[in-house]
């Protein structure tokens, strides 16, 4: 007997004890209960009505309401843990209301549910795979992973990215882009992996495996051809080369003269440059230009050609 009193005794204090007011009704905030909670949410003492209760959407899968009108007390409590996530769009609040059924006096209860940060961030994908040209500008983006936190609070589900090996050519910002920090260089590497780090702010974390590949840079047309009158002004631009990608980092690498045929029309005839007819490549603009006039359109000596 001793134990059952010390029991029911112990069972009401824990639990939070109030009254129902059926004559103005009454709003009371219940306070925080941490996610994962069960058991009583409100103990109501002292029941002189018959009462019935009103969930909102959100709560009636987490809280019933225990009474009868022969019992003194009426209890709300859960009937499975609670859940932020499962209330993200009530913004983590639960509400009800309990009403005096006799004059429909109106009593409302709202308790916040406290997020706790039981969930680790997830990537999108298990590997991300970009195919980059090699004239890729230093500051671009790459590729961009993307990790989620299911967590219901910013303090939970912010999420920080990290390169975990050495990667002195890409670096991640916060928005989870990859960076070009230095030249790609197809001849020295065409194929770059590393491990991206996702992780909140109370350290739980995820990885996914990032593949670069590097493209060689490409022509749009081979061969190509172009019109050049007799005396041609010296560095009029003759023949304009447009790649298909930019080519301010090819300039000091990958393009250069080599010794093969570059066909230059003048109305049906044909002219073929020689080396005594120096040209010049202007990597910024794509241009080729003479180094001195062409006088005579029929002289043919070893032909050049632009190459990767």
């Amino acid at each position: 007997m001793f134990v059952l009193v010390f029991a029911l005794f112990f069972y009401l204090c824990l639990s939070p004890a109030t009254t129902v007011d059926c004559t103005i009704g009454s709003t009371m905030q219940l306070g925080e209960f941490e996610e994962g909670f069960t058991g009583n949410i409100e103990i109501l003492s002292r029941v002189e009505q018959e009462l019935e209760i009103s969930l909102c959407p959100q709560c009636a899968p987490f809280l019933e309401f225990v009474y009868n009108s022969s019992m003194e007390n009426a209890t709300v409590r859960t009937k499975k843990p609670l859940d932020t996530e499962a209330l993200r769009e009530a913004g983590g609040v639960l509400s009800y209301q309990i009403t005096c059924t006799a004059d429909g006096v109106e009593n409302i209860r709202t308790l916040i549910v406290k997020d706790v940060n039981d969930n680790a961030p997830v990537f999108e994908k298990e590997e991300y795979t970009a195919y980059v040209p090699e004239t890729l500008p230093v500051g671009e983006v790459v590729i961009q992973v993307k990790a989620v936190d299911a967590d219901f609070s910013p303090a939970n589900n912010r999420i920080t990215y990290t390169i975990q090996q050495r990667a002195n050519l890409f670096a991640v910002n916060p928005l989870g882009e990859i960076l070009l920090k230095g030249y790609l260089n197809y001849t020295m590497a065409n194929k770059h992996n590393f491990t991206v780090k996702a992780q909140d702010g109370g350290g739980l974390f995820s990885e996914t495996i990032v593949v670069i590949r590097v493209l060689t840079p490409q022509f749009d047309y081979d061969p190509y051809e172009a019109s050049i009158p007799e005396n041609q002004e010296v560095h009029r631009k003759d023949v304009v080369i447009p790649l298909n990608q930019e080519i301010e980092v090819v300039k000091n690498k990958s393009l250069e003269m080599k010794q093969s045929p570059l066909l230059i029309k003048r109305g049906s005839l044909e002219w073929w440059g020689s080396t005594e007819v120096p040209t010049v490549w202007e990597a910024q603009r794509g241009w080729l230009c003479g180094g001195r006039r062409l006088y005579d359109r029929r002289r043919v000596d070893i032909p050049r050609k632009l190459t990767e």
